[in-house]
């Protein structure tokens, strides 16, 4: 197991994540983004951080101008403490690679989305590992990486093997499926490392 001096932001107990996937063009996602983090809703206020995080999650190609617009409503906010520790709104990535730097083209480093301000990072999703084979060693490489980092991964668990007729043996399978994703993850990262499961 790994260890890491990397800071990360504290975690309410209830979390608010917007993946959106493939969905929305750029200006859709950045017109979204500003609704999300309008006066109007009251959701993402500073002091509601310690009950709701809301994240979003863009595709790769709307990460900056959504970590300029944030940068912007955040510089709008009178007192500095409003984000001591942090602000009550954080940007994900849809994935990373496992290495800092190097030749792997199309592949994304953890620390360039750091350096955009990303805090949290998507892992594992079911469409990664069905559409490019993605495996749990690789899942959890991925999240060492992006500890290392300081980011927060959230990573999806799920049966992969299509369930059976018998609902019971269905369930059992799934649990030792996600089970062992959820440990070649924890085997992975430091045990004070924060890390979000979803399913």
């Amino acid at each position: 197991m790994a260890t890491t001096k990397a800071a990360f932001p504290p975690l309410p107990k209830t979390l608010l994540i917007i993946s959106l996937k493939m969905y929305f063009s750029p200006d859709r996602t950045l017109a979204y983004l500003r609704d999300l983090l309008s006066p109007a809703n009251k959701i993402v206020l500073p002091m509601n951080r310690t009950r709701l995080l809301l994240a979003l999650i863009p595709d790769f190609l709307t990460i900056y101008p959504c970590a300029q617009i944030i940068k912007n409503w955040a510089a709008g906010f009178q007192n500095p403490s409003d984000f001591d520790p942090e602000p009550p709104f954080l940007l994900g990535a849809q994935d990373c690679f496992w290495e800092p730097a190097g030749a792997y083209t199309g592949e994304v480093s953890p620390a360039s989305l750091r350096s955009l301000g990303v805090r949290l990072v998507e892992l594992g999703h079911a469409e990664r590992r069905a559409l490019f084979a993605e495996t749990d060693e690789q899942i959890a490489r991925k999240a060492a990486a992006a500890v290392d980092q300081g980011l927060i991964p959230l990573v999806c668990i799920g049966e992969v093997t299509a369930p059976g007729p018998i609902a019971s043996e269905a369930v059992g399978l799934a649990v030792r499926e996600c089970a062992g994703q959820m440990r070649a993850v924890l085997g992975a990262i430091p045990a004070a490392a924060p890390v979000i499961f979803a399913g």
